[in-house]
C-alpha cells in the first residue's frame, strides 16, 4: 500500500468513527464501538468495501445510517462507490462489549416455511471440489433413514451464481416449471429436490449482477421454491469472503455452515477467513471436510499426498470445530461429476478409461492372459477403492446429523 492510499484509508476510517447518528437516538456509536464496530475494510481501486456490526436494536434504522455514511464519506472517496454492508449484534448501545447472544432463529417464509434446517457449504476458495462434494453429500444424507423408518428429505440449492455447476452435475436442463401459486418447482435427482440458476440461463452467458442483488435473487429462490417439507437444505455457496459470499450467508436463513478445504496451508489460509466470517455473521460452523487428502494411484496402488496431509485436521482442532472426515483424489469423483452420474447414486462398478489402457490388440495377442490378470487386480483395488469412497461420505453424511442433532437445529 503506497503513502497516499494509507494516508486515504486513515482519513475514511477517521470519518467512519466518527459519523453522528444523534437523530435515531444512538449519539456516535460507531465511535463509541471504534474498531469493533468495522467487522472489514476494504479499499480498492473502484470501490470501498466495508462491513459494521452494529447494535441489533439499530437495526431499524438501517436505511438512515447507510444515508449517514454515504453523505459523510462520499467527499473523501475520490470517485470510488461505496458498499457498505450493516451487521447486527445483541449488544445495548449503552454497553460496548463483545458478548454475544446466539441468533434469534430466522422464521421461514413462503416456499421454505416447512423446511427445518439450511446449511451452508462453503470454502475458502475455489478448486477444492466444494460442488461435486455438496451433491454426493446431500445424496448421501437422503440415504439415512431417520426412527420412523423414512429417509431424510433433502434439498439442495446452486447458490454459486457466478459459477452454477450443479447443471452439469445433476442434469438440470430444463428452466424449471412454476406450479398454480406461482412457486418454482423443483426438480427431483436421485433422491434430492434440486434447483439452480444454472438452468436458467443461456449455456455460456455470464451472469454480471453485483453481490446485493444475487442476494436478493437467492432469496427470491428460496422462498419463491415449492421445496416442500425438507428436513435438510443444502446451500452450495460461492467460494470467499468477498461481497458475494457475505451477502448469500446474511440473506439466505443460514442455520449453520459446513467447510470444505484440501489440506495445503494455502487453502487453509483462505478457509480461516469463511470460517471467521460465519463466526461474525453468528452462523455456527458444525464441521469441517478434507478433500483431495490423498491420491491412489489406480495401477500399482501407491498413495501419494499431494497437497500434504492432516492440515485439514489440524486446522479444526485449533479452531474447537468438528472434524467430519476426509476424501481422496478420485479420477471416478470427476468422471462421475462430468457425467451427471454422482458417486453416491452409483452402486455397480462401471467400465471407465483407466481400464481402457488394458484392451487388447492384435499386435499382443501373445500377452493375453498377462494383460488379463493385470485388469482383474485393477479392476479389485479400483472396486475396493470406490467402496472407500462411499463409506467416507456416509460417514461423513452421518457425523453431520449427529451434530445437527447435537445442536437441535
Amino acid at each position: 500500500m503506497t503513502s497516499t492510499e494509507k494516508h486515504l484509508e486513515e482519513s475514511l476510517r477517521s470519518c467512519l468513527r466518527t459519523i453522528p447518528l444523534y437523530e435515531i437516538g444512538a449519539g456516535k456509536v460507531i465511535a463509541d464501538l471504534g474498531e469493533q464496530a468495522i467487522e472489514q475494510f476494504t479499499l480498492e481501486t473502484q470501490k470501498l468495501f466495508v462491513v459494521l456490526s452494529l447494535p441489533s436494536e439499530l437495526s431499524k434504522h438501517a436505511n438512515t445510517i447507510e444515508k449517514r455514511v454515504q453523505e459523510a464519506m462520499n467527499s473523501l472517496l475520490a470517485g470510488r462507490s461505496l458498499a457498505l454492508v450493516l451487521t447486527s449484534n445483541t449488544q445495548k448501545t449503552s454497553e460496548h462489549t463483545n458478548r454475544r447472544r446466539p441468533p434469534t432463529p430466522t422464521k421461514r417464509k413462503g416456499g421454505i416455511a416447512k423446511v427445518k434446517t439450511i446449511l451452508g457449504v462453503a470454502s475458502g476458495k475455489g478448486g477444492v471440489g466444494k460442488s461435486t462434494l455438496a451433491v454426493n453429500i446431500s445424496i448421501a444424507l437422503a440415504q439415512i433413514t431417520k426412527t420412523n423408518g423414512e429417509n431424510l428429505k433433502v434439498g439442495l440449492l446452486d447458490a454459486d451464481l457466478y459459477g452454477p455447476s450443479l447443471v452439469r452435475m445433476l442434469a438440470l436442463n430444463k428452466p424449471p416449471q412454476r406450479n398454480e401459486q406461482g412457486l418454482l418447482i423443483t426438480e427431483k435427482r436421485f433422491g434430492i429436490s434440486a434447483l439452480s440458476m444454472g438452468s436458467m440461463m443461456k449455456e455460456g452467458q455470464a451472469l454480471v449482477w453485483r453481490g446485493p442483488l444475487i442476494g436478493r435473487a437467492v432469496k427470491q429462490l428460496l422462498e419463491g421454491t415449492q421445496w416442500g417439507e425438507l428436513d435438510l437444505l443444502l446451500l452450495d455457496l460461492p467460494p470467499g469472503t468477498g461481497d458475494l459470499p457475505l451477502t448469500l450467508a446474511q440473506s439466505a436463513s443460514l442455520d449453520a455452515a459446513l467447510l470444505v478445504s484440501t489440506p495445503q496451508q494455502v487453502a487453509l489460509y483462505d478457509v480461516r477467513k469463511s470460517h471467521s466470517m460465519f463466526n461474525k455473521l453468528q452462523i455456527p460452523v458444525l464441521g469441517m471436510i478434507e478433500n483431495m487428502s490423498l491420491f491412489q494411484c489406480p495401477h500399482c496402488g501407491k498413495s501419494s499426498t499431494i497437497f500434504g496431509s492432516g492440515g485439514c485436521e489440524e486446522e479444526a482442532q485449533a479452531t474447537k470445530t468438528p472434524f467430519l472426515g476426509r476424501l481422496p483424489i478420485s479420477q471416478d469423483l470427476q468422471e462421475s461429476a462430468d457425467k451427471a452420474k454422482p458417486i453416491m447414486a452409483i452402486e455397480k462398478q462401471r467400465n471407465t478409461s483407466s481400464t481402457k489402457h488394458y484392451e487388447f490388440t492384435a499386435t499382443a495377442k501373445k500377452n493375453r492372459n498377462k494383460d488379463s490378470n493385470n485388469i482383474t487386480i485393477i479392476e479389485k483395488a479400483r472396486t475396493l477403492h470406490l467402496q472407500q469412497i462411499r463409506k467416507n461420505m456416509r460417514d461423513i453424511a452421518s457425523n453431520l446429523m449427529l451434530e445437527i442433532n447435537a445442536r437441535a437445529l
